[in-house]
């Protein structure tokens, strides 16, 4: 279609339609992965905060069977021996 002087103004207000369109739809994508980052990123702080409490349980555990193993060996030990071997 060739460019006529008249239809010059139109075209150009249909590309600057398009371009507002384009800057609308890339604004509303960036706003739709910000929040979806962030979720992610949350979701990713609770999973390390619950590992870091559940590392820290296991090793609270371990030290209390730890503790009890060894209690109960001396007390086992103390109480089997012979009278008088001490």
């Amino acid at each position: 279609m060739p460019d006529i002087p008249g239809h010059t103004n139109l075209h150009i207000g249909r590309m600057d339609g398009r371009l507002t369109a384009l800057e609308s739809r890339m604004d509303r994508h960036e706003i739709f992965v910000t929040a979806k980052l962030n979720a992610i990123e949350t979701k990713l702080d609770d999973a390390l905060m619950e590992q870091a409490a559940g590392t820290g349980n296991a090793k609270a555990i371990r030290w209390i069977v730890g503790i009890t193993i060894s209690i109960a060996a001396w007390l086992h030990g103390h109480l089997t021996q012979p009278p008088g071997t001490h």
